[in-house]
């Protein structure tokens, strides 16, 4: 080729040592192979050369790597896999996919009605208490089986005003929208299942403003925010007919 580009330009020239790629074995033959002029054409033919390689394109950089993902990175990548493929595990097995239940008055009309998951395990319950062809009740379940939360309309108006949180399947707490007005002013609590205390909310302030306290279902006391500040500042002790026996400020 630049014995070509040379005669292009008038100079003559010879190849020196062409035939000693073969003699080598297809290896490069280093400068071996050299192109050869006249003396007196050198300077000339040099600076053909040089502009004609200058003029050649660059030649391409082999694309770098893919950079080694380290031990760190394998883990991260493996934990996340993992996680992902738990969390379609648990979403499948939670969700409801078979229905079971109970018609109590035997109108056709399911009035108890379980939602089951791929695993036969109860997500969700809806009852009709009063029979009346209206879900009253709806009761959720964690992924044990056991109830964590449920709302209720105990009044049978078709309004939810009751909402309960349980605790390893015993009810925890209870707010009540006593008056239709959306805000919950009665609180229960529970210990063990079992009613504690319930708490008459002033809504101005956001706190008790009578809280009564019970022991075995049955209320031993009552304590009274009497000037509305805040702060329970009576008590008043009852006896078994829940009927007051005394009183005496907390303050």
């Amino acid at each position: 080729m630049i014995l070509n580009l040379l005669e292009q330009q008038e100079l003559s020239g010879r190849i020196d040592g062409a035939f000693l790629q073969g003699g080598i074995g297809e290896l490069p033959a280093g400068n071996q192979v050299r192109v050869m002029v006249e003396e007196h054409d050198y300077a000339v033919a040099k600076a053909i050369v040089t502009a004609w390689d200058a003029a050649q394109p660059p030649a391409e950089v082999a694309a770098a790597p893919a950079p080694a993902v380290s031990t760190s990175g394998k883990a991260v990548i493996l934990l996340t896999g993992l996680a992902i493929g738990a969390l379609c595990t648990f979403a499948f097995l939670r969700a409801p996919v078979a229905d079971r239940g109970v018609d109590r008055n035997g109108d056709g009309v399911l009035d108890e009605h379980w939602r089951l998951s791929a695993s036969g395990q109860v997500v969700g319950n809806e009852i009709d208490r009063n029979l009346d062809g209206k879900v009253d009740l709806i009761a959720h379940f964690d992924q044990q089986g056991l109830m964590e939360s449920s709302e209720s309309d105990d009044d049978f108006d078709g309004v939810f005003e009751s909402k309960a949180s349980y605790r390893l399947g015993e009810a925890r707490l209870s707010d009540v929208d006593t008056d239709g007005d959306a805000y919950m002013d009665l609180r229960f609590h529970y210990a063990f299942g079992v009613i504690s205390t319930m708490e008459y909310i002033n809504p101005a302030s956001g706190l008790p403003r009578k809280t009564e306290y019970y022991v075995r279902n049955k209320m031993t006391h009552f304590d009274t925010d009497t000037d509305l500040d805040g702060k329970l500042d009576k008590r008043t002790r009852v006896d078994g007919l829940g009927e007051p026996t005394g009183e005496e400020h907390i303050r």
